[in-house]
């Protein structure tokens, strides 16, 4: 059963995703997640310059 249930989702897969569309979408991410990662960086460092402007009280 198990076996039988995989070919069905491999088959839907195959037919409703096509590789291209596939690889656009994956792309995508990528360049979300890298974009996201530039962004909280990006807003660490303000934040650590303003915890070093502050200094110690």
């Amino acid at each position: 059963m198990a076996a039988k249930l995989y070919q069905v989702e491999i088959w839907a897969r195959d037919e409703f995703v096509r590789k291209s569309s596939f690889e656009t979408v994956v792309a995508r991410v990528e360049r979300g997640f890298v974009d996201l990662k530039t962004e909280i960086s990006n807003r660490l460092d303000k934040m650590a310059d303003k915890i070093d402007h502050i200094g110690p009280r």
